[in-house]
């Protein structure tokens, strides 16, 4: 039962476990001693839902933004650099690397060192643990700051950060698309309609065709970077080389994120 104090209320402290022993009463509120968080009971939500919090400017954990992109869209002044970020599927805040500069602001980035590395979209990396997922590249700009976060974060290995080609795959083995350039049809042109990233938004790789993927995929693999001429700093026009062999394991370096800015 709720204790009662001088201006204030003190709730119950429930694992997320025991929840379900508190009954199906609507309008029960809890505090969740498993997340942290405020919970409360709604019979047309379906349950237990969490008490969402107005996101903050990120400068410290308590005060976490929910992305790079709320950050910027809200506290528009905010200058490329590190920001606390929580979103709704992430169980803590992480200090994570935002770029306010490019496509507007917003693109937001963790990294590991340690993997595991992965070959397909089916399996687990390390990003599922923290709520966040493989970094998609959107757009040039997009690769830019990719490029720059891997840059800032290990500056030493940041090639290694990028074979997994942007983390695009189709879900189909197999077909020659060395006829049609390797972006979204967001930016027009496109005949490459089975390939995708997982979020469905839009994704780049160059912008003239390549003679690859050539047919030797695996269905739901990365591609991966080869030749071409990407470093650091990553010029907006450079044509990089892929390959499409199977499917390409990303090591056990690569690029997380809230993949918010679509």
């Amino acid at each position: 039962m709720a204790n009662l104090k001088t201006n204030s209320v003190e709730l119950g402290n429930v694992t997320q476990a025991n929840r379900s022993s508190l009954g199906t009463a609507d309008g029960q509120v809890i505090l969740n001693g498993t997340s942290n968080n405020l919970n409360y009971y709604s019979s047309n939500l379906g349950g237990w839902a969490t008490v969402q919090r107005g996101a903050g400017d990120g400068s410290t954990a308590a005060n976490a933004g929910s992305s790079g992109q709320q950050i910027k869209t809200e506290y528009p002044s905010s200058t490329t650099g590190y920001y606390y970020i929580k979103s709704s599927s992430m169980p803590n805040a992480i200090r994570m690397w935002v770029d306010m500069d490019e496509d507007g602001g917003g693109y937001d980035f963790w990294y590991t060192t340690s993997g595991p590395s992965v070959s397909y979209i089916t399996e687990t990396h390390a990003g599922v643990s923290q709520g966040l997922q493989l970094w998609e590249g959107r757009s040039p700009q997009c690769w830019r700051a990719a490029v720059r976060a891997a840059y800032t974060f290990d500056s030493g290995n940041f090639y290694q950060y990028f074979y997994g080609c942007g983390h695009v795959y189709k879900p189909n083995g197999g077909g020659n698309y060395t006829g049609c350039i390797m972006r979204s049809s967001y930016y027009g042109g496109n005949n490459c309609g089975e390939w995708r990233v997982l979020t469905g938004n839009r994704w780049w790789i160059r912008n003239t065709t390549h003679s690859e993927p050539n047919g030797d995929y695996n269905g739901n693999g990365f591609l991966q970077i080869y030749g071409g001429q990407f470093g650091y700093p990553f010029d907006v026009n450079t044509n990089m080389g892929f390959n499409d062999g199977g499917a390409y394991a990303i090591g056990n370096r690569y690029l997380l994120s809230t993949n918010v800015k679509t």
